[in-house]
């Protein structure tokens, strides 16, 4: 097999052994888009809503795996596991990243769209701040903010120990927590800028998209680099 086949077997067979993760993915998903959708009232609540775009989205790609249900994944190290036994198999380690990679691509196909629509569908006030080209703009820039940074998780995932990987996430959601905190502060919304954006016109939220593209193609190649020379008996 070829690189792309025995990446769409691996694939594959990951999703067959985490297929009740993305179900479970798939409802809270949801769920989350119904209540995002109660928030968009008369009186805005822009601040709940920031939250939940901006933590959420960026999770959008990699909570499809049974080892993020729990905390244990800190000590376990799943991930390096993982990998060890998939470099004692006759694939390459480009073999290995793209089939999580087409992995994060469905996960952006069928679970961040869902995310993104149910608000829309469910909110009077939602739709007519946007109309539904504009919209589709909307969607562009929070597509390519969930991208790039489902990506860099990946990266993480796959290039750093269990402990490592917990501790830079909790540092990364509290970054994005405290700037959107402080942002918020200055009376600055995320969520409306980006709404801002999507009704001014197409180039910036296809720039964001191109850049969010770019970004996993950045982070995809990072983490190809990274595995072949990481020696996994020293993490």
């Amino acid at each position: 097999m070829d690189t792309w086949q025995a990446a769409r077997w691996l694939a594959r067979n990951e999703l067959k052994r985490e297929f009740s993760a993305y179900i479970f993915a798939f409802v809270v998903t949801v769920l989350f888009g119904l209540f995002v959708a109660t928030l968009y009232t008369d009186g805005v609540n822009y601040f709940s809503i920031d939250i939940f775009y901006l933590m959420l989205l960026p999770s959008m790609g990699v909570a499809q795996s049974s080892v993020y249900f729990s905390f244990g994944y800190r000590k376990s190290d799943p991930f390096t596991r993982k990998l060890f036994f998939y470099r004692s198999l006759p694939i390459s380690t480009d073999t290995i990243v793209l089939s999580r990679f087409l992995l994060l691509a469905l996960s952006h196909m069928i679970i961040t769209p869902v995310f993104l629509l149910l608000p829309y569908i469910g909110s009077e006030a939602f739709r007519e701040l946007l109309e539904p080209g504009q919209f589709l703009l909307f969607m562009c820039i929070w597509f390519g903010y969930s991208l790039f940074c489902s990506s860099l998780h990946h990266f993480l995932e796959w290039s750093t120990s269990g402990r490592v990987l917990f501790w830079t996430g909790g540092l990364i959601a509290m970054f994005i927590l405290g700037m959107s905190m402080i942002v918020r502060a200055f009376g600055i919304s995320t969520v409306a800028f980006t709404i801002q954006l999507a009704q001014d016109g197409p180039m910036y939220p296809i720039g964001i998209l191109a850049m969010g593209f770019a970004g996993a193609l950045f982070w995809k190649s990072a983490t190809q680099k990274r595995i072949k020379r990481r020696d996994l008996h020293l993490d």
